[in-house]
């Protein structure tokens, strides 16, 4: 608009009208895409964070420290392994099924964001 002020003619240039490089045409619908084929992801591992009092922290770090586990990480394993070892079958068929449901959950978020 402040073209107009300092425009003596009051006319406003106009730019030419723009068209397509490629025109679109309803025979362009009916042709059937190729679906494009994903890699299917079966399991993902990435770093993730818990949530935990000190307390629980201080444990595991001195699990480490005197040498019952190589890392925090191996000694929150090895506490899974004794549990599973001391489980019921009733609740290792629940905890299983559970562990693949978020496994899959993993792999589908890890493949979508390709």
């Amino acid at each position: 608009m402040s073209g107009l002020i300092n425009n003596p003619n009051k006319i406003i240039e106009r730019k030419p009208i723009l068209k397509p490089a490629n025109e679109f045409t309803m025979a362009d619908l009916n042709t059937p895409e190729k679906p494009i084929k994903k890699a299917e992801v079966k399991s993902v591992t990435y770093s993730s964070s818990v949530r935990m009092d000190n307390h629980i922290k201080n444990q595991l770090q001195a699990m480490t420290l005197i040498g019952i586990a190589s890392t925090q990480q191996d000694a929150i394993d090895r506490m899974l392994v004794e549990w599973r070892n001391h489980a019921d079958e009733d609740t290792l068929k629940m905890f299983d099924l559970q562990v693949s449901m978020l496994e899959k959950k993993d792999a589908l978020q890890y493949a979508n964001k390709k």
